[in-house]
């Protein structure tokens, strides 16, 4: 069981925006926190506070959020029942959480930090977050049925996916060795390679555990798109492109425990580390060793 955590105010006050983790969101992320403390104070929810700090009604795919509660929402949906079964069941005329955002382009938001990474999410990858929900509605089965395997796969990466953005051949060698499980090669041996590829984190639970609960096993679900080129667009773009085409089941993933990249703990900087087999496990032995 999860442990509580401290009240959401008092969690994002506490956001250290020099973690690698959260970097990417740091230019902007202050002023954010602030914003959405000043609604708090105000009695505003998290969801109006994000929707004048962030402007999501001015991004590409133009999106509102709106405030939702725990018991609205569905808590215990995720992988069995589509998102929100139980609330579309007690209300016929409610739409679950994905039809809704692609019907209505709204977003609810419930108040706390889950949903407040699930905004900057959002925020920094509009086109993909949006690609991601087309998909979820094109395999929606409908509220009584279960997910699917596409859905779930979908799901995994937006809850707890990463991707890893760089010069292609600094990837390809990178998902070479992640493939095949060579984890002193990937983050030790050849860790020069960090230095030219940026690891990005797209599950919004996956941010709130590093933030939270930072445990040295924390496993990220690495997808491995073919991107274009940088001069044919933002990263953003490429990567909703690559979401359209890509066969999402089975999972396109490799696990990698995160806390085992260069600077994401001080662990890491040790080879010995690496040697822990109960956090760097070897490939199973139906795996696929190839990329």
């Amino acid at each position: 069981m999860k442990r509580p955590g401290p009240p959401w105010p008092d969690a994002l006050v506490a956001l250290d925006w020099s973690q690698p983790w959260l970097r990417p969101f740091a230019p902007h992320g202050p002023q954010v926190v602030e914003a959405a403390l000043q609604a708090h104070r105000r009695g505003d929810s998290m969801a109006a506070a994000l929707n004048s700090a962030l402007q999501p009604a001015t991004w590409p795919f133009a999106i509102e959020f709106v405030a939702d509660s725990a018991l609205e929402m569905g808590e215990t949906a995720g992988f069995g029942l589509n998102h929100g079964a139980a609330a579309v069941a007690a209300n016929p005329h409610r739409l679950g959480y994905e039809a809704q955002v692609h019907q209505r382009r709204q977003v609810p938001l419930r108040d706390g930090l889950h949903d407040f990474f699930n905004a900057l999410i959002w925020w920094r990858w509009p086109r993909l977050k949006a690609q991601l929900n087309a998909l979820h509605v094109q395999h929606d089965a409908g509220p009584q049925r279960p997910r699917g395997a596409v859905r779930d796969a979908l799901t995994l990466l937006d809850e707890n996916g990463a991707v890893v953005l760089g010069p292609e051949g600094v990837r390809a060698e990178l998902h070479r060795l992640q493939a095949q499980r060579d984890w002193l090669g990937l983050l030790w041996d050849r860790r020069a390679l960090w230095a030219h590829a940026q690891v990005q984190v797209l599950g919004h639970a996956l941010l709130e555990q590093l933030c939270t609960e930072p445990r040295l096993n924390l496993i990220a679900h690495v997808w491995w798109p073919a991107l274009p080129r940088a001069a044919d667009g933002p990263a953003d773009t490429g990567l909703a492109q690559a979401a359209a085409t890509q066969t999402w089941a089975p999972k396109p993933f490799v696990p990698l425990p995160v806390r085992g990249l260069p600077s994401w703990s001080v662990q890491a900087e040790q080879r010995d580390f690496y040697l822990r087999h109960d956090i760097f496990r070897p490939a199973p032995a139906s795996a696929d060793p190839r990329p």
